[in-house]
């Protein structure tokens, strides 16, 4: 395990990714959470982090959304392979949710296991599979 936070406040969070954004920037990095966790806050937050000026949403329906520096994917509609996308994660941070899907198929150097109790959410990042 490398880092963890329990927090209901989005600065909080923020400050949490940017002291380990040197683990983030340009890794693929697995979200792991139920439905309404906050993967999508995270992946929010990092794009702010790296300056990414446009509004960041889940790409469910698009599976993926490409931004400067920000590939953003949501793989709950689940898919076998992500040969297609692979392109496009060269040199970008690569966020994916529903990480535990594709846990045989891609690598991932960072997973981020989110829970949400009672309005506080748990963050726990770790460079390997509980």
């Amino acid at each position: 395990m490398l880092e963890k936070l329990s927090t209901s406040n989005r600065l909080e969070l923020n400050n949490f990714i940017k002291k380990n954004l040197n683990f983030l920037e340009n890794k693929i990095i697995g979200l792991i959470g139920n439905l309404g966790s906050g993967k999508t806050t995270f992946v929010q937050e990092l794009a702010k982090l790296l300056n990414i000026k446009e509004t960041v949403n889940s790409p469910t329906f698009n599976v993926m959304k490409v931004y400067d520096n920000l590939v953003h994917l949501d793989i709950y509609n689940k898919i076998d392979s992500l040969d297609q996308y692979e392109d496009y994660f060269i040199n970008n941070t690569v966020a994916i949710e529903w990480a535990e899907l594709a846990k045989n198929i891609i690598s991932f150097d960072v997973l981020i296991y989110i829970e949400e109790k009672n309005g506080i959410y748990h963050y726990e990042m770790r460079d390997t599979w509980k």
